[in-house]
């Protein structure tokens, strides 16, 4: 059975809970020419129309070797974005078991002449937030998986935020959002419930708050920020903002914290002697460890699997004159790293889903 298939397979019972019978329409499959990537925002202060899902196989160089898709239903997927076909949208990719590495069938989500990017799973798998400039600024857009796969009349991204947002976080109990935007002159964290209603802002303060990350108990919230001095730390409040403390204290920024799924660790990314690697610590702050330690390359954005055995992340080979990013899974102990993609586009921001 094909990815397409197992995906489709897998997100069936969903659609007949969310959307009622619907006959569903093949997915073509469409050959990919990259072009010209798009630069890639600064991740460390980084700022969604719906055709058929497509199944594209991403043109790669080398060409890879094809590897067998694992069973959707067990293993999730990743959810990333991507330039491949020029603008920037967003696609999923299989999860390899341990002893695979490229994978060379993705299945896209969305397709317009805008920017999509910055991914993130709903808790249940059903939904994906993500920011896009279709309307003409960075704003937060929610998809409904099952409605795309089935090509559902209504299926469309739906929009959330009429300000300027970046960074989607979503709650543990999947009713809220939480998101970074810039309203008042700085750029704080802010929480909106998924239908759109009652936004409301969570800190304030006079430089950049960025990066939150939900908790696993619902309680917590995790963010990056410059407020106590020129590198950006890893911060962790109360979900209703209260409580702000600071979790990292070093010479370097560190940003883009991600919790286990059990709550008792943080992927983060620190900027060793301006080299980003991963790297993880307690949820206290403690015991920071270096998941990471590739050469000539910015490792981004970490996100764990769901059973917290591995971690997936983007990387810039800077040996790459093209300046392009790869997504690529560690264990999360640091042992077993293999590159997920090899394309000639920008592929980056994942997240592994439930």
């Amino acid at each position: 059975m094909s990815f397409t298939s197992k995906i489709m397979a897998s997100f069936v019972l969903a659609s007949f809970l969310i959307v009622g019978c619907r006959q569903t329409g093949p997915v073509p499959v469409t050959a990919v020419t990259p072009t010209d990537p798009t630069k890639l925002p600064d991740p460390a202060t980084a700022t969604l129309v719906l055709p058929t899902a497509t199944l594209l196989p991403p043109t790669v160089v080398p060409s890879p070797t094809a590897v067998a898709a694992p069973d959707f239903s067990s293993s999730g997927a990743i959810v990333f974005a991507s330039d491949i076909e020029g603008d920037t949208e967003i696609y999923l990719m299989p999860v390899p078991d341990e002893s695979e590495s490229t994978i060379d069938e993705w299945l896209r989500l969305t397709d317009n002449h805008h920017s999509d990017f910055g991914p993130a799973w709903s808790p249940d798998g059903r939904q994906i937030a993500f920011i896009s400039e279709r309307g003409g600024s960075p704003n937060i857009y929610v998809l409904n998986v099952a409605e795309v796969l089935q090509n559902a009349a209504g299926s469309a991204p739906q929009r959330l935020t009429n300000t300027v947002a970046t960074d989607v976080a979503w709650s543990a109990d999947g009713t809220q959002i939480a998101f970074a935007s810039e309203q008042d002159g700085d750029v704080e964290i802010f929480v909106i419930n998924v239908d759109g209603t009652n936004e409301r802002q969570l800190t304030d303060n006079d430089t950049e708050d960025v990066n939150p990350a939900w908790s696993p108990d619902n309680e917590k919230i995790l963010f990056a920020s410059r407020r106590d001095g020129r590198y950006q730390e890893i911060y962790v409040m109360n979900s209703d903002g209260s409580s702000q403390q600071r979790l990292t204290d070093n010479d370097a920024n560190d940003y883009a914290p991600a919790w286990s799924p059990d709550g008792t660790q943080i992927a983060f990314t620190f900027d060793v002697a301006g080299d980003p690697e991963i790297f993880v610590m307690n949820a206290d702050g403690s015991d920071r460890q270096q998941i990471t330690d590739h050469p000539n390359a910015m490792d981004w954005w970490p996100s764990w699997s769901p059973d917290g055995r591995q971690i997936v992340f983007c990387a810039l080979d800077q040996a790459n004159f093209e300046n392009l990013h790869d997504i690529y899974v560690v264990n999360a102990d640091g042992s077993n790293m293999r590159q997920l993609t090899n394309d000639t586009a920008d592929t980056w921001w994942p997240d592994w889903g439930p």
